[in-house]
């Protein structure tokens, strides 16, 4: 009985990985799972759309809207303030690489960073770590 629950376990543990290592390589399901999070957790409820080329186009509840290339971001940190967590995707080389407009159709203008302010703060490291998975999924997939 103890060998045959063993098993079953292990075979469960195994499913899992297998899948959730085949996630990480799929910018669709990885996007899929990074919108839900956004939806629920973050203050602007961003709707996110994710290009072939690994352009992602931002667009708030309020009509602001930013785009940028996730091979643009050098670097994806979190800030957690008390109440929130702020993710923060920086430009390399801190060169503008962002287009940012108030509304839609609106003038753009360029920028250098994308925030995402989200809570309970938590949730900070999950949406850090699925804009690090999807950026090194779009990556590899650019690569083939």
């Amino acid at each position: 009985m103890k060998r045959r629950l063993a098993s079953v376990l292990i075979g469960l543990f195994l499913t899992g990985w297998a899948v959730g290592a085949a996630g990480q390589n799929d910018p669709a399901a990885t996007m899929n799972e990074l919108s839900a999070v956004l939806a629920s957790a973050c203050a602007n409820q961003p709707t996110l759309t994710l290009a072939a080329d690994g352009t992602i186009v931002r667009k708030d509840r309020n009509g602001a809207t930013m785009t940028f290339k996730l091979q643009d971001i050098g670097a994806i940190a979190i800030d957690a303030p008390d109440a929130e967590a702020n993710v923060l995707l920086r430009c390399r080389d801190d060169k503008p690489c962002v287009q940012w407009s108030a509304s839609a159709g609106g003038a753009a203008t360029p920028g250098k960073l994308v925030v995402f302010s989200v809570s309970p703060p938590a949730v900070g490291e999950q949406v850090a770590k699925l804009f690090k998975d999807l950026q090194a999924a779009v990556t590899s997939a650019a690569k083939k």
